[in-house]
């Protein structure tokens, strides 16, 4: 079974539960408003690019996703398990064990970011599957971004699958909620991640060596995946909203990130480099995070 439509699947439990009452919003971070605000500083972003954290990109983003809608959750608390995740695959690939992409030689090991899961809050607040024009940082000039939304439209046989995945036997939203988060979360990571084999789409090393960003191999096709492997890509931080629309439920999580691939660049080095300052305690294929790049 495709692990998002599973991701679906579990998340429509919940559906019910909130179309009866839709909890307040958590609050995440503390987001600047105002044009004064440094996300506003034109330097950020490319000529013509809105900052997402500007003004007019957070009324924008109230207007299409309301309170009475969404409940935004705050994933600091699962900043562990997403951090985990990220560095279980990058550890896989940068010890050579991915069997269709060749080995990274000098992969840095990631941690969590609070002000990119802020920024990434913005983007959550939008309720919908697109991505912000700008979310650069002063520390993060060029910083990516991975978005995935779920919805459900099952009715039948939800329980008897919850209690299977989960051994659960009793449907209360805050317990089963609490239950699921980190489970999805790491289902959605990995999503992304196995974009890079995806049927009759297999990325090979002359991508990785050379991300292409043209017609003929368009960059859409392994993007998510490219944007977690960038070598120096040191942090993430993500931000997630539940919303109800027409009876449906959906999840969407959206992860920022430290670097973004770029079109006709290497995504990560595959020999005549090595880690710096030497490897990660908890992942030893991994440079420590200490390492630094020009």
């Amino acid at each position: 079974m495709n692990i998002w439509l599973l991701v679906s699947m579990l998340l429509c439990v919940s559906q019910q539960l909130l179309a009866a009452k839709v909890p307040d919003p958590v609050a995440v971070g503390a987001l600047p408003t105002g044009r004064n605000n440094s996300y506003c500083e034109p330097q950020l972003c490319a000529r013509g690019k809105q900052h997402v954290a500007c003004d007019k990109s957070l009324n924008e983003a109230q207007r299409t996703c309301s309170v009475e809608q969404a409940q935004l959750l705050n994933l600091t608390n699962y900043a562990d398990v997403i951090v985990k995740t990220h560095n279980e695959l990058r550890q896989r690939l940068a010890s050579g064990k991915n069997m269709t992409l060749p080995r990274a030689a000098r992969m840095v090991a990631m941690q969590w970011s609070e002000e990119l899961a802020t920024l990434a809050s913005y983007n959550s607040r939008m309720c919908q599957a697109k991505h912000d024009a700008c979310r650069n940082t002063a520390n993060f000039k060029r910083s990516g971004q991975n978005i995935i939304v779920s919805n459900c439209s099952w009715r039948r046989t939800l329980t008897l699958l919850i209690a299977q995945v989960f051994n659960l036997t009793r449907l209360v939203e805050n317990e089963l909620m609490d239950k699921l988060y980190p489970e999805l979360l790491q289902l959605g990571v990995r999503s992304w991640w196995a974009e890079h084999s995806n049927g009759s789409n297999i990325m090979n090393e002359a991508d990785v060596e050379h991300y292409s960003c043209t017609y003929k191999r368009p960059q859409h096709l392994f993007r998510h995946f490219a944007v977690m492997a960038v070598e120096n890509n040191t942090h993430v931080g993500c931000a997630g909203v539940r919303y109800l629309t027409k009876q449906l439920t959906h999840f969407k999580l959206t992860c920022n990130y430290a670097e973004d691939f770029v079109c006709g660049k290497q995504i990560y080095h595959t020999r005549s480099s090595a880690c710096q300052t030497g490897p990660n305690p908890h992942h030893k294929a991994l440079c420590s995070k200490k390492e630094t790049f020009a």
